[in-house]
């Protein structure tokens, strides 16, 4: 598996949803339980900005390559965890002839 080494702008978002069961009950009462062992989604919203062309290149080549099924590795800035993730969505500005700006999102996913 390889390994994402870009480093995102500061300001960068994460995003947590448990994914849960509920069972509604008729007299108002519910009961929830986690689905599964791995139930809780994270996504990761990047921007890469004011990149020469050749890192912003390297970086879509990377997305490109992957193309939003291959899993690689990423571990965010400040945080020790690396995660199993896909980049579901990119997208770049052209700000100048010199320079781009990337926007991702990655997705946690879990495989062995």
């Amino acid at each position: 598996m390889t390994t994402f080494t870009y480093v995102p702008d500061r300001g960068f978002s994460k995003q947590s949803t448990p994914r849960n069961l509920i069972m509604q009950f008729g007299d108002g009462y519910s009961h929830r339980v986690s689905d599964g062992i791995n139930a809780m989604n994270t996504l990761w919203n990047l921007s890469f900005s004011s990149r020469s062309l050749a890192d912003a290149a390297a970086i879509i080549s990377f997305f490109e390559s992957n193309a939003g099924v291959t899993a690689f590795q990423w571990t965010p800035p400040d945080e020790a965890t690396q995660y199993n993730v896909v980049c579901t969505a990119w997208s770049q500005v052209y700000e100048s002839v010199a320079t781009r700006t990337i926007s991702a999102t990655f997705e946690r996913i879990y495989q062995t």
